[in-house]
């Protein structure tokens, strides 16, 4: 995947609620608002939700999925960014303590929610599109 540029990463790394879309079984997707983290660098894009959730229904079994994102969808933004590419479900104890680091460093309260059923999962995205609205006409970079 072609690297973000410095203002996409930024306006990545800025915002908090995405629109998370996955694969479900036969066929079907869900989408979902979700508040994220990630790491920058190789870029991963973290959700933290619980095992009984729709969203990891494939995930329980095949353990990764298609997935999509979405980020800026208010007016008053006047960007979006548009991800594609896969999603994980995170089992190591080591990448599990490395996620909850980070996500915790951004959603402190998303702490009090944490239970047995706490599950984080991992996006790696292989596409993604920005738009800038300010622009006139609007920026697309891809």
């Amino acid at each position: 995947m072609k690297t973000l540029p410095k203002e996409v990463l930024s306006f990545l790394l800025r915002q908090r609620v995405s629109v998370l879309a996955t694969s479900l079984p036969l066929e079907k997707v869900h989408a979902a608002a979700m508040l994220y983290s990630c790491n920058p660098d190789p870029l991963e894009i973290y959700f933290f939700t619980e095992s009984s959730t729709k969203k990891v229904e494939k995930l329980t079994d095949a353990k990764q999925c298609h997935a999509s994102l979405v980020i800026g969808t208010t007016e008053e933004l006047k960007q979006t960014l548009q991800l594609s590419g896969t999603i994980y479900l995170v089992e190591t104890s080591s990448e599990i303590e490395k996620i909850t680091a980070i996500h915790y460093k951004k959603f402190p309260q998303s702490k009090s929610y944490e239970s047995d059923k706490t599950l984080f999962l991992k996006f790696i995205p292989d596409w993604w599109r920005h738009t800038n609205y300010v622009s006139r006409p609007p920026v697309i970079t891809e």
